[in-house]
């Protein structure tokens, strides 16, 4: 073989390897596309899931925030307390939720956001004197950060 053949050859091989590199990064970002389509399903799907279940557990607490008045949540007594910190847990949970990705912020405002203003608003005096109290002016935070931020969006 002529050293202008085996040039001729090694081009050949040149181009047919870039061909399949090509193709295999197509192939790549194909798959990428499902994938991150099929995952936005899925987190859909949990957002809603999560937004269900949240809702169904308020409705089997003893008590319903929309019948307290906010000044008596200061002086609530204890049988009813439990069902209010997981009232303001939830929403804590929620928030770290939503920050750390594992849920669909769109989604969720949608779906709770006049829950989690309403909430907000209503017990924001009893976290504000927890916080007073605990000594920890961190009780609560992501759910005073999601209100804030929910409240100032449209």
């Amino acid at each position: 073989m002529s050293d202008r053949e085996f040039d001729m050859l090694r081009l050949v091989f040149q181009f047919a390897s870039a061909v399949l590199v090509f193709i295999g990064l197509l192939i790549a970002a194909w798959n990428l596309a499902i994938a991150s389509k099929r995952f936005k399903k899925d987190k859909t799907k949990e957002s809603s899931d999560y937004a269900r279940e949240l809702r169904s557990e308020f409705r089997s607490l003893q008590i319903n925030l929309r019948d307290i008045d906010p000044k008596e949540l200061l002086h609530i007594d204890n049988e009813k307390l439990p069902d209010v910190m997981f009232y303001l847990n939830s929403y804590e949970r929620l928030a770290i939720d939503l920050k750390n990705g594992y849920l669909i912020e769109d989604y969720m405002r949608a779906s709770m956001g006049f829950s989690v203003i309403y909430t907000w608003k209503k017990t924001e005096h009893l976290i504000y004197e927890l916080r007073s109290k605990g000594g920890n002016a961190r009780y609560f935070e992501h759910f005073e950060k999601l209100y804030q931020r929910w409240e100032t969006q449209p």
